[in-house]
């Protein structure tokens, strides 16, 4: 047990001697298990260390897991051109509602009075089915109670058992996923049906037809499906924005081929863009990814010079001019002097260095501002030419720099460092020392994926200065050896240079994905009176009359909460949380009237009867509330204040927010204190 804890400590480790050492504890830690077998045969027992508090086991395969990763084989193509395909006819997906999927008694496997479910059965129930989706595990539509993981194998079997709570966890038994039952009447005949719920689709991919394909956003909107795959993450694809589900993180690739291309090169592309997004992310309850407001931006550099100086971006000194008469104005008034000069003419709208030209001196400025205004019929971009002879690009997702490598001039008065004027690429980056720069600029900007453009001007005290960012980028990869002193737009007609562009296309998605979900936050809410208005049920039910001595049970039954209207505003509140927060609804499952007066007992408990749980899905999904699929009946109330789906290990990087209507016990400043000390985030805690 030993040299397999430390094993586990030494596979995780990057540096190769080390992860070699853990190499050598497993050979030690088999040699000793023969060594004991074959001389205590008598008295050697391996189900004790099966059952351990670490078992061997587990040991083992987490130790695997982190010296032999194996990744998931990644999707086949998509045809982006081709509709999209019908919805999966699943008891677990169908049109996103939560619903009970069955669970034939036949597929389990009993292993010492606990029951195993793979996910080879479950995938020949419902395709892409899979354990770790369960969400909850019932019997005869009643929710059983979740153990911690693997802990219906660890515990020692006693005659306790057989009057135990019946009870599931998912555990991950060598290379297997499995779901564990421990149910005393499992093999009576009169025993009830199994089934389960499952976690509803997290994220998704909107995929506009108009410019889906193009062959860059082919090539992005594959990175992701490659992603999604390798994150074990199932996503919902969309091509219209009726198919959009609320609560769903939807990542896309838009470029300037939006609406066929008509916008190209021409202002307002990367605003149209926007506004389309914006319709999604706004008035129906979805999340896009990237930001949706970021595209303002794309290819536009006079809306990019005005957001740099209005928050201190430091940029190369630039003007803008429509017309001749505009140039005259900046020099009668000293704005554009001598020393300005040499100047670059940049089209505003333009990407990949089109339009760009070059002004020597003053003396030249007008016939050559004027040549290139006659040709281009749009505004002037006139930047201060930087004496460099390289400058950077920098890739990041979250701030944080995923990529990052010098374009180096073909010649130091080149005008364009882009691989199509003849650079090459040297990715030998300080990558480190401009890390807290790269932070500053997206939280200060809001932009916070992008790929940016920077160089340090040879004349210049400070650094570095700042060209361009855009949300839509492409991403170079590293080429071998043999091609680094080359000129970079040779390498690009390489198979080689194909296969390692996806690879980093892919990687960069999933960095996107990541960054998207680990930013979420989880965000609890219960049915009864916060979401719904439950008391005119409960006032009908009193009897004889309000406020009554006695309750009629009928209140619990699915057609009397089907009549419970949502409360003012709820719908549109809980929206508006998306992007930030995954919603889990909580209803109780057991009735339950105390004595303690009609109210005590009655709100938060109503929804524990038969056909509970499809009643409550129903009800969300019918007034439209987001993420309506992910529903958790709790035990009882006490628990929905920490329901957590895997309580061990227990890190608390979530939020529950505990709203009730009526809650004389509660002390919000209490909860909120309490939540702060484990490190739970918390909003705000109160009682409206």
């Amino acid at each position: 047990m030993g040299y397999m804890a430390s094993a586990l400590v030494l596979s995780q480790e990057k540096n190769l001697r080390i992860r070699q050492e853990a190499e050598e504890l497993i050979s030690s830690a088999e040699r000793h298990i023969k060594h004991c077998y074959s001389t205590e045969p008598e008295n050697f027992q391996l189900l004790p260390l099966l059952r351990s508090e670490w078992p061997i086991w587990w040991l083992t395969h987490s130790v695997f897991q982190h010296l032999y990763p194996e990744g998931p084989a990644d999707p086949k193509p998509v045809d982006l051109s081709t509709p999209a395909p019908a919805p999966l006819d699943a008891c677990w997906e169908l049109d996103g509602q939560a619903k009970l999927c069955p669970l034939n008694k036949a597929a389990w496997m009993a292993v010492n009075g606990v029951y195993l479910l793979d996910d080879q059965h479950l995938q020949g129930m419902a395709p892409g089915l899979q354990s770790s989706r369960i969400l909850q595990l019932f019997c005869d539509g009643r929710p059983l109670h979740r153990r911690a993981t693997g802990e219906a194998l660890l515990e020692s079997l006693s005659a306790s058992i057989a009057t135990a709570e019946p009870s599931w966890s998912s555990v991950q038994w060598w290379s297997k996923q499995f779901v564990a039952l421990q149910d005393p009447k499992f093999s009576d005949p009169s025993a009830g049906a199994y089934s389960a719920s499952f976690i509803g689709e997290k994220v998704g991919m909107y995929i506009e037809e108009t410019s889906a394909g193009d062959p860059y956003n082919a090539e992005w909107l594959q990175a992701y499906l490659t992603a999604f795959n390798r994150m074990g993450l199932q996503p919902h694809l969309v091509r219209r924005s009726e198919e959009v589900r609320a609560g769903v993180l939807y990542f896309w690739r838009i470029n300037q081929m939006f609406g066929g291309g008509q916008l190209a090169g021409a202002p307002g592309v990367g605003l149209a863009v926007a506004q389309h997004l914006s319709a999604f992310d706004v008035s129906m309850g979805a999340a896009l990814w990237p930001r949706p407001e970021t595209m303002q931006f794309y290819q536009d550099k006079i809306a990019l010079r005005d957001l740099f100086t209005r928050i201190g971006v430091p940029a190369p000194k630039s003007w803008v001019v429509q017309s001749l008469q505009d140039l005259e104005m900046l020099m009668q008034r000293g704005e554009l002097k001598d020393a300005d000069f040499p100047l670059v003419l940049k089209h505003p709208y333009a990407a990949s260095s089109r339009g760009m030209m070059s002004c020597a001196t003053s003396q030249e400025v007008r016939s050559v501002v004027g040549q290139w205004l006659q040709e281009h019929q749009v505004p002037c971009l006139l930047q201060r030419q930087l004496r460099i002879a390289r400058d950077m690009r920098v890739t990041y997702v979250g701030g944080e720099i995923i990529q990052g490598y010098w374009r180096v001039k073909a010649a130091m008065n080149d005008l364009s460092s882009g691989s199509a004027a003849g650079s090459s690429l040297d990715f030998d980056t300080p990558l480190e020392e401009i890390a807290p720069f790269v932070r500053s600029f997206a939280a200060a900007t809001g932009i916070d994926i992008g790929g940016m453009d920077i160089a340090f001007p040879e004349d210049a005290a400070e650094g570095p200065v700042v060209f361009e960012v855009s949300p839509i980028f492409d991403l170079n990869p590293e080429p071998p050896a043999e091609w680094r002193q080359r000129p970079y737009r040779e390498y690009k007609q390489t198979e080689d240079y194909k296969k390692r562009r996806a690879e980093n296309y892919a990687l960069c998605a999933q960095k996107v994905v990541e960054y998207a979900l680990q930013r979420r936050g989880r965000l609890f809410v219960d049915i009864d009176n916060t979401i719904s208005d439950a008391w005119k049920r409960i006032r009908r039910a009193t009897i004889p009359q309000w406020p009554g001595h006695s309750f009629d049970a009928k209140a619990h039954s699915p057609e009397e909460l089907a009549k419970d209207s949502p409360l003012p505003g709820a719908q549109g509140a809980l929206a508006s949380l998306t992007r930030d927060w995954e919603v889990t609804y909580l209803s109780v499952r057991r009735p339950s009237c105390r004595a303690n007066g009609p109210l005590e007992g009655l709100v938060t408990e109503a929804r524990g009867a038969a056909g509970a749980f499809q009643a409550a899905s129903k009800w969300l999904k019918e007034h439209h509330f987001p993420s309506y699929s992910q529903l958790v009946l709790v035990r009882t109330s006490s628990h929905g204040h920490v329901y957590k789906c895997n309580p061990i290990p227990l890190i608390f990087s979530n939020i529950y927010i505990y709203l009730r209507a009526a809650a004389p016990a509660a002390d919000p400043g209490r909860i909120g204190k309490e939540a702060k000390q484990i490190g739970i985030k918390t909003l705000r805690c109160f009682a409206p």
